[in-house]
C-alpha cells in the first residue's frame, strides 16, 4: 500500500490496514496511549534530513528570519 501523506499513513494503521515507519511527534500521543505500538525498533531512524528552503533576495523577511532564529538553536544549519 502507497499513501502519499502521513495523516493517510496513521489513519491506515490505526484502522489496522498496514504497518509503516512514522515520525514519533506526529503519532505521540496514541504511542504513550497504547493505540499504536513501536515494532522492530532496532529498524528506527535518529531522524531524517529537513531541507528548510526560501527565495533568495536581496533583504531576508521578518518572518523567515524569526523562523531561521528559532530552528537555530537546535538544527544544524548548512
Amino acid at each position: 500500500m502507497f499513501l502519499g501523506s502521513a495523516e493517510a499513513q496513521v489513519y491506515a494503521v490505526k484502522a489496522a490496514f498496514s504497518i509503516a515507519q512514522l515520525a514519533t511527534w506526529l503519532i505521540e500521543a496514541e504511542l504513550r496511549s497504547g493505540e499504536l505500538v513501536e515494532i522492530l525498533p532496532e529498524l528506527a531512524t535518529d531522524g531524517l534530513g529537513l531541507d528548510i528552503v526560501w527565495p533568495k533576495s536581496r533583504r531576508l523577511q521578518p518572518q523567515v528570519d524569526a523562523l531561521i532564529k528559532l530552528f537555530a538553536g537546535d538544527l544544524r544549519i548548512d
